[in-house]
C-alpha cells in the first residue's frame, strides 16, 4: 500500500475511517495500533478531513 500511496497515506486512512462503522474501525486498529492510525489520519489526512470530508457530510 505504501508504493502506490506515496505521500497520500494520511488521506487514505483519513478517507477509510471516513463514515465507518464500529466493526470496520475495529478492522482498521487490528491492521495499525491505534496511536499510529490516530496520527496518520488526523495529521496526514488534515487536508481531506478540512477539504473533503465536510462535503460528504
Amino acid at each position: 500500500m505504501r508504493r502506490a500511496h506515496k505521500g497520500n497515506t494520511g488521506t487514505l486512512f483519513a478517507w477509510l475511517a471516513d463514515g465507518a462503522d464500529s466493526d470496520d474501525k475495529a478492522g482498521l486498529r487490528r491492521e495499525m495500533p491505534a496511536p499510529v492510525l490516530f496520527v496518520i489520519s488526523r495529521i496526514g489526512g488534515r487536508n481531506y478531513n478540512q477539504r473533503i470530508a465536510p462535503t460528504w457530510q
